[in-house]
């Protein structure tokens, strides 16, 4: 992930059938931090080095739904991070990038014009 400043590296599980998300984010430089995210909308941050940092945060919507770029636009297949993708734009929202061989997200561009 590159939000101009600071440089992370995401790994991403998605379990729909659970109901869960996990994100491990490895901060440049930094700290590990780990984000458990359920479908009811809670998500757990916490760090397992010295600290042992924890918190919680009740966002209004839970994880992604499979059929989440239902009722996008598709825009076609445009060159990524070097792959080739097909690229959709939902809702003025988000403009997702995924590659055309193995089908795994490469990109998304979110409204503010950040890159994950």
């Amino acid at each position: 992930m590159n939000n101009s400043v600071i440089h992370e590296v995401i790994d991403l599980w998605y379990d729909w059938p659970n109901g869960r998300n996990f994100n491990i984010i490895q901060h440049q430089l930094g700290n590990v931090l780990h984000d458990l995210e359920w479908n009811n909308g809670t998500s757990f941050f916490y760090t397992l080095d010295s600290f042992k940092t924890c918190s919680s945060v009740q966002f209004e919507v839970g994880i992604l739904r499979p059929d989440w770029l239902d009722g996008a636009t598709y825009l076609g297949q445009r060159e990524a991070d070097e792959f080739v993708c097909n690229v959709w734009e939902k809702a003025d929202f988000i403009t997702y990038f995924e590659d055309v061989v193995t089908k795994r997200p490469v990109l998304w561009i979110f409204y503010t014009g950040e890159s994950n």
